[in-house]
């Protein structure tokens, strides 16, 4: 009879996925009376047609379709139920007829017993709190490449998860959360933040500030989160993207920090912040224990510096993170991706040095000249290979993956003339040299318009001309199976290269430079350089570049 009861609760769970619907509903409805016909058809449809949909709808975001869904289910196991019992009343054996009176009052019984146990779980007040819960929740398994939210006009809309990648990267560099508690006559300052009765108003903020010139990069932020406000300051020339009203931190802010990740120290800041956004929700900050809670949040904010377990970085948040804290930049000619941070964020560096795979990270310090200012971590990337690969990468029109959206596109484009210049040995040249120069004085701070040391920005701004000659010049270097060589010689530019080397179609061998290559096989350096060029074999071994 158990395993009766087993097997019949599976073919159940299996009804739920829509699997045996037609064979089992119809066989079922062969043998059975009126009223158990009814009570069969129910059950089917609460199942299948509206928890499914309540289901769907709380994985697409959609609130009030969810609960629709719901309550249906519940108004249909009540039917239900009141049915069964009805079916108990009127029939005309006992569970102590025979062996089929026990196991159909067992069995029916049992699942009966469910039905009121489901609708206790989905009672509106507990799946309200599932469904409050599920905004500020990472633990469904969803893999999707939109997420949908609502706005204030009871709105729905998709952001794509692209775009919410660059924004987390750039929240990395450039947001900030904050609390702001206002006290009945009386200042923050001169008062014990431990009287909690004392605080009248608070605001929470979440914000990114630029310079005035990316006015139009928060322009787009805030038609893309479909909320929030844009104040200018001319004087200072800044511009300010903020969200302070409570429906869009609850429905839009939080539940996009959940769907991506943030990666630097402001991801502890949102987890304080988080739990602030849920007293607000349910209004718990009006009481006292809500209120002491508020302040201990608020004095934590910008104390707690943890960045994640698991740092997740994919290619547009590091360009969002590019936008906001990355240098491109060069020391004398030489090109080079510069990253510099607080020493909090030494974890984010070493991680951004993995995803790249190159560069050094370093912790400078200024107290040695005499300065009392925190230590800082510096990721430097300067190999040109990594840097025209880079460039190659990201100078991609059109694409969702790479999209530029603060003034910082136009450096990029410069910085990549200079990649392609010194790339080629142009910077060998006089006039390659030059137009590098002239190149650099216009990248960067150089370019903001309220930048007045320039003094011949026409001449600058036409550059096109200078460049296409520079370009037409014969190039110091020639390009062979990715290989830079000297033009018109087999002379490598650079020996610091790794090598893969390929043994029998599955064994790879891995060395740090072309010398230690050369020692370890017993093949000498020259032999290895033209295999690699000319991409053939040599002894069964096959060469390649490592560019990792």
């Amino acid at each position: 009879m158990i395993l009766n009861i087993l097997h019949w609760d599976r073919q159940l769970k299996l009804l739920q996925t829509g699997y045996l619907v037609g064979f089992y509903f119809y066989k079922s409805l062969m043998y059975l009376p009126i009223r158990s016909k009814v009570n069969y058809i129910l059950l089917y449809k609460k199942y299948l047609a509206t928890i499914t949909y309540g289901h769907h709808a709380l994985l697409a975001s959609k609130r009030d379709a969810a609960i629709l869904g719901t309550l249906l289910t519940i108004i249909l196991a009540l039917i239900f139920t009141g049915l069964q019992a009805f079916e108990y009343a009127q029939s005309s054996i006992t569970i102590a007829d025979s062996v089929f009176g026990s196991a159909f009052f067992c069995a029916t019984g049992l699942h009966g017993w469910k039905v009121p146990l489901s609708i206790n779980f989905n009672s509106p007040k507990k799946r309200k709190k599932i469904l409050n819960n599920y905004k500020y929740s990472t633990n469904f398994p969803i893999k999707q490449d939109n997420l949908t939210l609502l706005n204030k006009n009871k709105e729905y809309f998709n952001i794509n998860k692209n775009f919410l990648e660059w924004l987390a990267g750039f929240t990395d560099s450039e947001g900030n959360f904050s609390i702001t508690l206002r006290y009945k006559n009386i200042t923050e300052n001169s008062l014990a933040l431990d009287d909690s009765n004392l605080y009248s108003n608070i605001t929470l903020t979440f914000q990114i500030g630029l310079h005035l010139d990316d006015l139009k990069a928060l322009e787009l932020i805030k038609k893309n989160l479909h909320c929030g406000k844009i104040s200018i300051s001319e004087v200072n020339n800044k511009c300010n993207f903020f969200v302070n009203d409570a429906f869009s931190l609850i429905n839009i802010i939080v539940p996009i920090f959940n769907f991506v990740q943030l990666n630097s120290s402001k991801f502890s800041q949102f987890k304080i912040f988080e739990e602030a956004v849920k007293l607000l929700n349910n209004k718990s900050h009006l009481t006292l224990e809500g209120k002491t809670k508020m302040i201990d949040y608020k004095k934590k904010l910008n104390k707690d510096y943890k960045v994640p377990d698991y740092i997740n970085i994919t290619e547009p948040w590091l360009l969002g993170f590019i936008e906001g804290d990355g240098s491109f930049s060069t020391s004398g000619i030489m090109p080079r991706l510069k990253f510099e941070n607080h020493i909090k964020e030494l974890k984010l560096l070493q991680e951004i040095q993995k995803f790249i795979g190159y560069g050094s990270v370093i912790i400078k310090t200024r107290k040695d000249r005499g300065l009392n200012e925190n230590p800082t971590a510096v990721l430097e990337i300067n190999k040109i290979i990594i840097l025209k690969i880079f460039v190659d990468k990201y100078d991609i029109k059109n694409s969702d993956l790479f999209n530029f959206y603060t003034k910082k596109y136009f450096d990029f484009k410069d910085w990549s003339i200079i990649v392609n210049l010194y790339y080629l040995g142009y910077h060998l040249l006089p006039e390659g040299k030059s137009l590098i120069t002239k190149i650099k004085t216009r990248m960067n701070n150089y370019r903001l318009t309220t930048n007045t040391s320039l003094t011949d920005k026409e001449k600058l701004e036409n550059l096109d001309v200078e460049k296409n000659k520079v370009f037409a010049l014969t190039a110091p270097y020639e390009i062979k199976n990715g290989i830079r060589l000297y033009s018109g010689t087999n002379k490598w530019v650079s020996d610091n290269i790794k090598v893969i080397v390929i043994y029998n179609l599955g064994n790879d061998l891995y060395f740090d430079s072309i010398s230690k290559c050369s020692l370890s096989l017993k093949i000498s350096r020259s032999k290895i350089k033209d295999c690699i060029v000319k991409g053939k074999l040599y002894k069964n071994f096959a060469f390649k570049l490592n560019l990792n």
